[in-house]
């Protein structure tokens, strides 16, 4: 799949492999039963297009579907490959409103490199940010205070790879991994800029907002 992000038509990387060449009559039991000892499936679909009947198997991770395709390819005549898209059928990307996931409860030893590897695993990452807030009644770094959260936003190239980041990773090391509020900085833009905690009582001059709450800085 080509997708319109950092740099123009970037291959995007996904977990969904089409399978080609099975035989009519074929379920989706047992698609999924040959697949599975190559990794967690999170869909199996088996359907026709005029004469051709195919499947499209859904993996957790990149590194699972690529087993799946080096070991299942040629297997029975079947043709194994990526997808050509990252969405499963039904309109279940309709689930998430888009591709923006919020990372919260990190620790300080996290970094932006790392937290990109983890969710990198699910699909195509366009962009990772890391920002530390104040908890409530902590002094400022600068006064000898370490009271502040870190928290993260990560974009993925498509909705199906972030809806598989959130179902993987939500509650993993303590973490919360949810749907951002928005989809600010959609296709890599603005991201330079980024998030920022507005105090309780900011005034509208020196945040844009009132009371305390995230607000995107362009």
């Amino acid at each position: 799949a080509l997708h319109r992000g950092k740099d123009p038509y970037t291959k995007v990387d996904h977990t969904n492999v089409f399978v080609g060449n099975l035989p009519e009559g074929t379920t989706q039991d047992s698609v999924s039963a040959l697949f599975a000892p190559h990794g967690k499936i999170k869909s199996c679909l088996v359907s026709k297009k005029g004469e051709e009947t195919y499947g499209l198997v859904e993996f957790s991770t990149v590194a699972e579907a690529k087993a799946a395709i080096t070991a299942m390819d040629g297997h029975a005549g079947w043709s194994v490959k990526m997808a050509n898209n990252d969405a499963r059928s039904g309109g279940w990307d309709a689930s998430l409103p888009h591709s923006n996931v919020f990372v919260g409860g990190l620790t300080d030893g996290i970094d932006k490199d790392m937290l990109e590897k983890v969710f990198s695993e699910h699909g195509s990452v366009l962009s990772c940010v890391l920002h530390d807030k104040p908890a409530e009644g902590a002094e400022a770094p600068e006064d000898g205070g370490e009271g502040f959260k870190r928290y993260g936003f990560v974009k993925f190239a498509t909705v199906a790879a972030a809806a598989r980041a959130i179902d993987a990773l939500e509650g993993s090391n303590g973490w919360a991994v949810k749907p951002a509020n928005n989809d600010t900085g959609g296709a890599g833009k603005g991201w330079g800029k980024g998030y920022y905690w507005v105090p309780e009582g900011a005034g509208f001059d020196d945040w844009g907002s009132r009371g305390a709450g995230w607000i995107w800085q362009p």
